[in-house]
């Protein structure tokens, strides 16, 4: 315990909040390849290849969905597992 008699906080918990900052970080990429798929479906799409631009639209908007579902997939199973341990130790 420490002086003020609070807890330190150990290793193994600083270790899965790192890992949430990252599974936040795999999210926002997932966001900016959704915005990037969005703007791939406008008309006109770009260099003059609209199927090509749909195509790409279609890959990123694959790519965002598989990171923003994993990324918040294992970011509630990382917080569950720290709120579950901070309850049981009150």
């Amino acid at each position: 315990m420490s002086e003020a008699g609070n807890p330190r906080p150990t290793a193994s918990s600083f270790t899965k909040w790192r890992a949430i900052v990252w599974h936040l970080c795999v999210v926002a990429a997932g966001v900016v390849l959704l915005i990037e798929a969005a703007n791939s479906f406008k008309p006109y799409g770009r260099f003059n290849n609209p199927l090509g631009s749909r195509i790409q639209g279609v890959l990123f908007l694959i790519w965002a969905l598989a990171l923003i579902l994993n990324g918040a997939q294992d970011i509630f199973r990382s917080s569950r597992k720290i709120t579950l341990r901070s309850s049981r130790s009150s």
